[in-house]
């Protein structure tokens, strides 16, 4: 049975290379030719649209039922959900460069991401394009400017998203939640809130040094691939330190994690 569903990936393949390059150039010539004079709430609803549509060709099951119907079941957030939303500093474990594809089709965020991502091919100029705030956590001087930016997307009323984790993981275990870039919520006077991902398969993972490409065709050949996002109760952070909101929002990761190893056998 086994070798029929690989079989069938296999037969699939080029339909779904062919429908992700299409996608990839959809997304090049949307940012060129539209993002720079459409409304920031038609520029998520876009970003969140063409996130679903990749997630699709790939093969992808997104699940998320936790998130609000209409950001969830319909192909669009709707003006009021961006611009009259309550900003919030998300936070999310961390498994695969999808990660971003798929808070992006459920949340309207700006992400913060390493700076190695922005020379990736195709995806570093996407993301690029999509507003994400780079970080060098070797320079100090550098995450001081990024809270500072961070700080003022959030008072602004843009929430955000970030990889406390600071690397990718084989979704296997929720690493420590670095705190620092925590304080923007705090400062901002913004609520923090943990996302949990979940795969079914450990093809998506995007570690022990592979390359961008291979996990691309790993993830193609990834049967029956599904994505759960889960999303857990807000954190206040009113008399809050980054320290406490960072220990909070991974009990509450980890918490979910646990409950997902007993109740679900992977692929």
């Amino acid at each position: 049975m086994k070798i029929l569903i690989y079989i069938k990936q296999f037969i699939l393949l080029p339909i779904r290379l062919t429908a992700i390059i299409l996608y990839v150039i959809l997304g090049f010539l949307t940012q060129i030719l539209v993002f720079f004079w459409i409304k920031p709430y038609l520029k998520r609803s876009i970003i969140a649209l063409w996130s679903r549509l990749v997630l699709f060709a790939f093969g992808i099951k997104l699940q998320a039922d936790s998130f609000k119907k209409s950001t969830y079941k319909s192909i669009y957030f709707t003006k009021n959900e961006v611009t009259k939303a309550e900003p919030a500093l998300y936070v999310s474990n961390h498994i695969s460069w999808l990660d971003i594809l798929v808070i992006q089709s459920v949340a309207p965020v700006v992400f913060v991401a390493k700076i190695e991502i922005k020379s990736w091919p195709i995806l570093g100029w996407l993301v690029t394009m999509a507003d994400t705030c780079f970080i060098n956590r070797s320079r100090r001087s550098t995450l001081l400017k990024v809270h500072s930016t961070l700080t003022t997307y959030l008072q602004a009323g843009q929430s955000i998203c970030i990889f406390p984790e600071g690397k990718t993981t084989n979704g296997q275990q929720i690493l420590p939640f670095h705190a620092s870039l925590f304080q923007a919520a705090i400062d901002a006077g913004v609520v923090v809130q943990p996302i949990y991902l979940n795969y079914s398969h450990s093809a998506a993972a995007y570690v022990d040094n592979i390359s961008l490409l291979a996990s691309v065709y790993s993830v193609l050949l990834a049967p029956n691939l599904q994505i759960t996002a889960v999303k857990l109760p807000v954190l206040p952070t009113i008399l809050q330190t980054r320290q406490c909101l960072a220990i909070e929002a991974h009990q509450q990761v980890a918490g979910e994690y646990a409950r997902y190893v007993t109740n679900y056998i992977p692929n």
